[in-house]
């Protein structure tokens, strides 16, 4: 994956493809907005429930505040998938399988509870969404996304459940 903003802007493809092939996956059909939708960039329908997903993509493994608050809603039907792609190996070459990319599944309503614990802490300003044990020997006050990895099953639940 590129550095800067190019490989930014290709994280946050990834990110919506890779959420898209997950979503059809688990029997979702799956619509893509093509960003012209504030927090929405994809719709998916299954069982009758249709549900949104604002995806954010990172080359890093961590997301920014303001990123995560933008996606957040406390609406039942909204999620905001994050995508992280690591880069690949030192030492790879073409021929090399590249790290899949993880990612995490949270409500809206938990984007928003994570945004306003960041905001409390006074660490909005900083990179500080992170996943796991990135920054577990820097700072413990940093809140994680770690417990959201694959949490696909918190797609089929909430309101409209069928």
């Amino acid at each position: 994956m590129g550095t800067g903003q190019r490989g930014q802007e290709l994280a946050e493809w990834v990110a919506l493809y890779h959420a898209a092939r997950e979503l059809s996956r688990r029997g979702f059909v799956v619509g893509h907005t093509l960003r012209n939708m504030p927090m929405v960039d994809l719709t998916a329908t299954k069982d009758g429930r249709t549900i949104t997903i604002d995806t954010k993509g990172s080359t890093q493994p961590h997301w920014m505040t303001q990123n995560l608050l933008k996606g957040g809603r406390e609406t039942p039907n909204h999620f905001v998938i994050l995508v992280y792609t690591p880069p690949p190996p030192r030492n790879a070459s073409g021929n090399d399988r590249l790290p899949e990319p993880r990612a995490f599944v949270l409500r809206g309503a938990d984007a928003v509870r994570i945004t306003k614990e960041t905001v409390r802490l006074g660490l909005e300003r900083w990179k500080s969404v992170v996943v796991g044990a990135y920054l577990a020997n820097k700072d413990p006050r940093y809140p994680t996304v770690s417990e959201f990895e694959d949490r696909w099953d918190l797609l089929d639940t909430g309101p409209g459940k069928t």
